[in-house]
């Protein structure tokens, strides 16, 4: 196989120290997908958008190395061959331990499964992080729409199926085992704490089902409560079970507790300021991210994150949309906030933040693309690159 991954000149690998955290050089270099379909008009405008935002925030102090990877029809092209998912493309990913990518398709007729999955699958990115907050000038959906700034740390479980038959009736059964991993469960939560203590939230809920899978439940929580008194010096509240930790940054206090399904779904309509990070070790995930991005109005614009201990892929989480492809008009906004993501990640919290500030401005403005001129009464209608120029505008 030919070699189409050329490494920027100027720039250094991020690297793990021995107690697991990342090293993040001043000129990081950092692979990206455009991607298939729409990932054309999207990406440029990311790539744009974050550099000015690391420009605006460090000056010329710290700056992205870039590196372009191929994956889907890029792949075939700059290969010439019959490759979706090149070796060197995933090797890249695990090599630089951080990377940002546009939305992929299977091959057509193929039957394999998406490329998304597959990278993800070898790199062992095992966890998930999804995040929705409320843009000022989008419809209200819920009276306290404004407050929901919300972290979903989610690690579906291992599911055994087995199939039996009966041959005098020709009867189908079916059987499923759940198996929940200690080991899986303490690393999600050690995530959902540590992200909690480095964005200044103070609450952190265990979600889980006191129905068919109550014994899961128990351990879920059990688990967890001891990982939050063994490794963050947590105090139990009140005789427990919920504890408390103090925030090593800021001194504040941040309140680990569990919550039902049945409940949270509730509280996230009615209070959705209590609960800034959860925890959803069950295919719970799934549900509250429809939920989330429904009542804050944020359907197609919501980010996505997939983490391992030695690997970080941030991306967009609509599909190719292969119909707009090169039309130069589909909303940038997931695959953005991908990257404000992806900055956090690696403690470039002021470029983030210029990012944020930027979409906001420009949002407020009524300066959107087609699909939220859809929802925005009054509004004018910008092409993807043009929306990523009125972020740059209100960056300040």
């Amino acid at each position: 196989m030919t070699t189409a991954i050329i490494p920027p000149v100027q720039g250094q690998e991020i690297s793990i120290n021995s107690q697991g955290a990342l090293v993040v050089p001043n000129f990081p270099i950092i692979p990206y997908i455009v991607g298939d379909g729409i990932g054309v008009d999207i990406t440029p405008v990311m790539l744009k958008v974050v550099d000015a935002a690391v420009m605006k925030a460090y000056g010329g102090d710290k700056k992205i190395a870039w590196l372009e990877t191929y994956a889907g029809a890029a792949a075939i092209e700059h290969y010439n061959d019959d490759i979706w998912l090149p070796e060197e493309t995933v090797t890249a990913f695990k090599r630089y331990k951080v990377g940002i990518k546009g939305p992929l398709d299977a091959p057509i007729g193929s039957g394999l499964q998406s490329l998304s999955i597959q990278l993800r699958e070898q790199l062992d990115v095992k966890h998930c992080l999804n995040t929705f907050q409320c843009f000022d000038g989008l419809p209200k959906c819920i009276n306290h729409q404004q407050l929901i700034d919300i972290a979903i740390f989610q690690s579906e479980p291992s599911v055994v199926s087995t199939k039996n038959m009966t041959i005098e009736n020709e009867e189908e059964t079916y059987a499923s085992t759940i198996s929940i991993n200690k080991l899986d469960v303490e690393q999600l939560l050690t995530r959902a704490i540590e992200h909690a203590i480095t964005q200044d939230k103070t609450s952190v809920a265990i979600v889980h089902d006191g129905g068919d899978t109550a014994q899961f439940s128990d351990a879920i929580c059990k688990w967890g409560y001891h990982l939050t008194k063994a490794s963050f010096d947590g105090r139990e509240i009140n005789g427990g079970p919920w504890v408390n930790i103090k925030n090593p940054i800021t001194g504040k206090e941040i309140t680990i507790k569990d919550l039902s399904i049945e409940s949270l779904i509730q509280q996230l309509i009615s209070n959705p300021a209590e609960y800034q990070v959860l925890v959803a070790p069950f295919a719970y995930g799934s549900s509250l991210r429809s939920l989330l991005s429904t009542i804050s109005n944020t359907i197609g614009i919501t980010p996505a994150c997939y983490l391992s201990k030695e690997s970080a892929i941030f991306e967009a989480t609509h599909g190719t949309a292969q119909k707009y492809a090169g039309l130069n008009k589909v909303n940038p906004s997931s695959l953005l906030l991908a990257s404000v993501l992806m900055l956090r990640h690696i403690g470039w919290h002021e470029a983030a933040n210029y990012i944020v500030t930027g979409m906001r401005g420009a949002i407020s403005a009524k300066t959107v693309t087609y699909d939220l001129a859809n929802k925005i009464a009054d509004s004018t209608i910008l092409t993807s690159s043009g929306f990523g120029d009125c972020i740059l505008e209100h960056m300040n």
